[in-house]
């Protein structure tokens, strides 16, 4: 049966309730409209955070982790690059070194921030590889140092390029090649930080989404309950 004004002024005179000037009907309607524009807005607002805002906000430094680690991999593929179009070999044809001192630069960039990354986390896998970053650097500091890579007291990387620059194309490769221990161990570093990163943020997103349809569902019944 369709519900009028009349009907519902006369219903509330029976109760003896005061009838606003905007019926009771409008007031009825209003709040499903409200209801109904809440819970719109509620899952428009979880669906929009969940999907652009949970890798860069929930996440945290992970998110920039999983960035840092990923160059520092791509990095050492390319000092591991043996091929006649890898960086040594345009070294050995040119004599110039300055692709490499570009390469080497990323990589100590990328090797910086990742420690950093893994500093400002407190699990037991973060610290642990981020230990593993700064033992494997300091370990093989001697041999860094002869390719113009300095091992700094922070525990961070530089590059010096009037080192690099002098240095033998040979012995470049040798140091930070195919047959380079650093560089193969910091390339398989970086691929598991990269997954650590990864299933972290994965958790974050999985963890808040299931918040975010939780305090859907409670917005709603909420306005439900006063509609």
């Amino acid at each position: 049966m369709r519900i009028t004004r009349n009907m519902m002024n006369a219903s509330a005179r029976r109760a003896k309730l005061p009838i606003s000037q905007g019926s009771l009907l409008d007031q009825v309607n209003q709040s499903k409209t409200s209801s109904k524009m809440a819970g719109i807005f509620a899952n428009n607002r979880f669906k929009d955070a969940s999907s652009t805002t949970t890798r860069n906000v929930l996440g945290g430094s992970y998110n920039s982790m999983e960035t840092n680690a990923d160059k520092m991999k791509s990095a050492t593929d390319k000092f591991l690059d043996n091929t006649d179009k890898g960086l040594f070999a345009k070294l050995k044809e040119s004599g110039k070194a300055e692709d490499v001192i570009k390469q080497a630069k990323e990589l100590a960039s990328a090797y910086n921030d990742t420690l950093e990354n893994l500093g400002t986390e407190t699990s037991v896998l973060a610290n642990f590889y981020q230990k593993q970053l700064r033992s494997l650097a300091q370990g093989n500091a001697k041999e860094l140092a002869e390719a113009g890579i300095i091992y700094g007291k922070d525990g961070k990387l530089s590059v010096d390029e009037a080192k690099m620059k002098t240095a033998e194309p040979d012995v470049l490769q040798k140091l930070l090649g195919e047959s380079s221990g650093f560089t193969k161990r910091l390339s398989y570093l970086s691929e598991r930080i990269s997954d650590f990163a990864e299933s972290n943020l994965k958790s974050a997103s999985s963890t808040y989404g299931s918040a975010g349809n939780s305090y859907v569902a409670f917005l709603n019944s909420r306005f439900n309950s006063r509609g």
